[in-house]
């Protein structure tokens, strides 16, 4: 995060030129797969190849458009999970009680299994409720972003405050996620506070709790603060 001027020796400006670099390096790797066409790897830029080679393909579909969709995946698949990975191992080692409670269910899931076949399944996936707990925990803790940016669309009114049409928004995260109104010892790793969540179907706290930036919508009204 920083202040956007594109002056040489600034934060800001070196995004811009690593952004440059990357850009270059997708868009010789699709034109490589143009120029191969009878290698096919079955990955994801094989796939959009093919799509940008249909004739009657979607009029959105270009190569600017898909350089971007995944120089996105990328920055989003590496920049937060790795981080969220990391905050995790760190919190369970810090926290062994967490970790053996965590293990006793994923070994419990290897042992009620029928057969010896390595892949997860459906309904093993829905049996980590104690995993889920530590998923959510972990994302409340640190999320992949310090602030969500969106555009008002119309004037808000909030909290005797407006907000004009076309302003920026940035709602910070933490400043929920870390709230004592609404999380008892907000800044402890505990699990156990999302299993009532889970038995009784819905996030209590789904007003202030933002799993990932991409899928979050600013919304106001009188009862959301």
């Amino acid at each position: 995060m920083s202040i956007p001027l594109n002056i040489p020796g600034t934060k800001y400006h070196k995004c811009l030129k690593d952004r440059e670099k990357a850009t270059k390096f997708l868009k010789d790797k699709l034109e490589e797969r143009r120029n191969s066409p009878d290698m096919y790897r079955g990955d994801l830029l094989d796939q959009v190849t093919a799509d940008l080679n249909k004739e009657d393909k979607e009029k959105f579909l270009s190569d600017d458009f898909i350089i971007t969709v995944i120089f996105g995946l990328l920055f989003a698949g590496f920049e937060s999970v790795s981080k969220i990975l990391t905050l995790t191992l760190k919190l369970l080692a810090e926290h062994p009680s967490v970790l053996q409670e965590l293990i006793a269910e994923h070994e419990g899931i290897l042992k009620n299994r029928r057969n010896s076949d390595p892949v997860l399944t459906w309904d093993e996936y829905k049996s980590m409720t104690f995993t889920l707990q530590v998923i959510n925990e972990s994302l409340r803790l640190r999320n992949g972003a310090p602030g969500l940016l969106r555009r008002a669309l119309k004037d808000i009114e909030f909290k005797g405050f407006t907000i004009p049409a076309g302003w920026i928004i940035m709602a910070v995260t933490s400043a929920s996620h870390l709230n004592p109104d609404v999380y008892k010892d907000p800044l402890a790793l505990n699990p156990a506070r999302w299993k009532m969540d889970q038995i009784q179907g819905r996030t209590s706290c789904s007003r202030s709790y933002v799993r990932f930036r991409d899928g979050f919508h600013v919304k106001f009204s009188p009862n959301h603060d």
